[in-house]
C-alpha cells in the first residue's frame, strides 16, 4: 500500500507522534492539529497529511 494513501486512525496517530489523546483532540478543536476524515464511526487521517503536520511543526521547532 502506498504510504501517502495510507489511512492512520486515532491510536495510530499517538503511537507516531506520542500526543496524549486528551491533547490531541484539544489540538484539533484550536486548530493546531489536521482534522480527520470521518467515516461511519471512525476518525481516520491519511497518512501524508500527519507527515506534512509533523515536517511543519519540526520545521518551527528548528527557526
Amino acid at each position: 500500500m502506498n504510504n501517502e494513501k495510507q489511512m492512520l486512525t486515532i491510536t495510530d496517530i499517538i503511537k507516531i507522534t506520542t500526543i496524549k489523546r486528551t491533547k490531541l483532540y484539544e489540538l484539533i478543536k484550536n486548530g493546531d492539529f489536521p482534522k480527520p476524515n470521518t467515516t461511519s464511526k471512525r476518525k481516520i487521517w491519511t497518512a501524508s497529511t500527519v507527515k506534512e503536520w509533523m515536517q511543519q511543526k519540526a520545521e518551527e521547532r528548528s527557526k
